[in-house]
């Protein structure tokens, strides 16, 4: 077993699950691997000049580093144990996710404990400094407990910094307070530059991998062991090893995670990155590295094995591996049908040069897939394996595609980021039409209406006549934050779009996240929403019963006949200057 260890990338590849000993995190310090995995980060720099500062100062300092589960608060304050020892020396460590002081105590009673010294009777004679990780949900659960009745000051703190809030606070340290913070929810896995995303952190962690660097545990074992391997020609690892080393590749992997952040708000820690990336390399469903004859098993692989096994197939054919593949199976190009895939998909269907397809249009590395360059896809034999490839083919045109075959891209999630970073700048030209968009989703919510009007809902279920109301939206743009960065690394990510009228009290604010902003543009071009879409939405529900409030009906109605070749109008009206109501045909 220990010979098979040193012969083979799979047995480095390990290192990155999460069931290896390499992936708890904890702050007691670094291992060598720990090290070289390090990647400096935004929030990384926040909180060192907090703690140089802090560390200079005699009054008492509790820094709090807050965030979320898995987010990386051990990992940094772990790597500045390592990069300044005497400085870190001044301070007590905890995370409240791994320690406790006594087996028999709560949570609670152990930051009870934990932050005597910063009780509102002691914090301004204490010279104590406490470094404390601490989840956000942890804390607001300690400051609302009993024990949170002797630390107002902590309390105050917090709302007054609006920690516990959805927003974006510059943070720098203060020398005239005890209680310093960083928020790593504030920081996310990637960044918005002119528009588009960008994540240095998961591309850096990639290059981690895959750098052609001898200091690189798994490329050293990928020239020692697999260039000479036996299974050098056959073998999926490998071959996904070279792939993840491409460029395109690696940006194609950042902007799917992004997607699956955005779309389905997921939350994906270093230590999910990493098992991610471990089983985007290896198909746990045909090798398992634990039997002593995988590399066998890998020399027998079927064809239909082989192709199941490279990583455009993984990636998205594997939700049942974690919440992150679960999540990306839902950004599949394969469900992605308009008129140039299906043309492309019957000029593949009835090609048997398949794989001039793939050497004009896929950027594979070397021999990739040339085990099938000999197969003759005119036997019918062959035709399970055609269509393995076709799907393989889509994907990795996702991936690694190249040339201007069809166009799997998402436009409206690329419009959405867009208008996330206008929005975050603050720069009202460019964003006229998220506004007009939004406007046009909520007037059709209830179905086509009059221009600036909506449909409304009387009394029963109108079966021959649909009625409507005037009504005004004018962009609200008050609330715009502001930033002069072409480069945002703190930013929010939910829109808050605001809408005047002169029927409203104060203005209409809706919290556009990319789930409703894709809905309303669905609803936009005819989609009707159903009862789901409506419980789903309720927030947004409670704005529409707003917006309605803000409408004509109180003074006048329009009634369209339903299901006749030529529907008549009706406005009924009241004249204030007679008092009385008037029903007209328009």
């Amino acid at each position: 077993m220990q010979q098979i260890k040193r012969e083979c990338l799979a047995y480095e590849l390990s290192k990155l699950k999460e069931s290896s000993k390499e992936a708890v995190e904890s702050l007691k310090g670094f291992t060598g691997f720990k090290e070289y995995m390090h990647i400096d980060r935004a929030v990384q720099n926040e909180l060192e000049e907090i703690i140089l500062a802090a560390s200079e100062q005699e009054s008492a300092q509790l820094i709090l580093v807050c965030g979320s589960v898995g987010d990386g608060k051990s990992h940094i304050i772990s790597y500045f144990k390592t990069k300044y020892p005497e400085i870190m020396s001044k301070f007590t460590l905890h995370n409240d996710a791994t320690e406790s002081l006594e087996p028999n105590k709560t949570s609670m009673d152990t930051l009870n404990d934990l932050l005597e010294s910063f009780t509102d009777e002691k914090i301004d004679n204490s010279s104590q400094k406490l470094i404390l990780a601490i989840n956000l949900g942890t804390l607001n659960n300690f400051i609302d407990s009993d024990y949170g009745k002797r630390f107002t000051k902590l309390r105050e703190f917090v709302n007054e910094k609006k920690i516990l809030e959805r927003g974006i606070i510059d943070n720098k340290f203060d020398a005239n307070k005890n209680i310093q913070f960083v928020n790593f929810s504030d920081y996310s896995l990637y960044i918005l530059k002119d528009g588009k995303v960008e994540s240095e952190y998961i591309k850096s962690l990639i290059k981690k991998i895959t750098d052609k660097s001898e200091i690189n545990i798994f490329y050293k074992s990928y020239q020692n062991n697999c260039i000479k391997c036996i299974n050098e020609s056959r073998c999926p690892i490998k071959s996904n090893y070279e792939l993840l080393s491409e460029n395109k590749s690696q940006d194609a992997i950042v902007d799917l995670l992004v997607q699956c952040i955005i779309k389905n708000k997921i939350i994906i820690s270093t230590r999910a990155l990493l098992n991610f990336i471990y089983d985007l390399l290896i198909n746990r469903s045909h090798i398992d590295i634990n039997d002593p004859m995988f590399k066998d098993k890998i020399g027998r692989l079927k064809n239909e094995e082989y192709i199941n096994s490279l990583t455009p197939n993984i990636i998205f054919d594997h939700e049942e591996l974690s919440f992150i593949f679960q999540s990306l199976h839902t950004l599949d190009p394969l469900n992605v049908r308009n008129e140039k895939v299906d043309d492309f998909i019957i000029k593949f269907n009835n090609s048997i040069e398949i794989n001039e397809f793939f050497d004009e249009y896929i950027d594979y590395p070397k021999g990739y897939i040339d085990r099938f360059s000999n197969i003759n896809f005119e036997e019918r034999t062959h035709q399970k394996l055609k269509k393995e490839l076709l799907k393989l083919f889509i994907r990795s045109y996702y991936m690694c595609g190249k040339g201007d075959l069809f166009n799997l891209n998402d436009q409206v999630y690329n419009n959405f980021m867009k208008y996330v970073y206008y929005w975050n700048k603050g720069e009202k030209p460019k964003l006229q039409n998220l506004y007009n968009d939004v406007k046009n989703g909520i007037l059709k919510w209830n179905g086509n209406a009059e221009k600036n009007s909506i449909n409304i809902f009387i009394g029963k279920n109108q079966i021959k006549y649909k009625v409507s109301e005037e009504i005004e939206l004018k962009p609200d743009l008050t609330n715009l934050p502001y930033n002069n960065e072409n480069k945002l690394k703190k930013f929010l990510t939910t829109i808050e779009v605001k809408y005047k009228s002169d029927r409203l009290t104060g203005s209409c604010e809706i919290d556009i996240d990319f789930p409703l902003y894709e809905l309303l543009i669905r609803v936009g071009n005819g989609y009707r929403p159903n009862r789901k879409d409506r419980n789903h939405f309720i927030k947004f529900m409670e704005s529409m019963n707003k917006i309605e409030e803000a409408g004509s009906q109180n003074s006048k109605l329009v009634f369209t006949e339903k299901n006749r070749q030529d529907n008549k109008k009706f406005r009924l009206e009241y004249d204030e200057e007679f008092e009385i109501y008037k029903f007209m045909e328009i």
